[in-house]
């Protein structure tokens, strides 16, 4: 099916192009390393924040299965139904 709409892109655009914003090579791989490293980082951050949240649901459940009396009650007895949603 061929196209119908027009491009935004204009032929004399099409010709400029832009220049980096780094200097030079080694100056482009430092702030590409900090970058990484930044990236890395916040998902080192999310993943633990994610677990230290699991375990204080489970630790939850497990102290409200005390206090009524209930033991073995964990957040993992309530895992199974939500794997079908994922």
């Amino acid at each position: 099916m061929p196209e119908t709409r027009r491009t935004r892109v204009k032929p004399e655009d099409a010709y400029n192009i832009t220049m980096a914003k780094f200097q030079s090579v080694l100056e482009a791989i430092s702030i590409g390393a900090v970058d990484g490293i930044t990236l890395a980082s916040t998902v080192v951050v999310n993943q633990i924040v994610f677990i230290a949240a699991i375990e204080f649901i489970d630790t939850a459940f497990q102290w409200f299965g005390h206090r009524v009396g209930v033991e073995g009650v964990t957040f993992s007895v309530c895992v199974p139904p939500f794997v079908e949603l994922t």
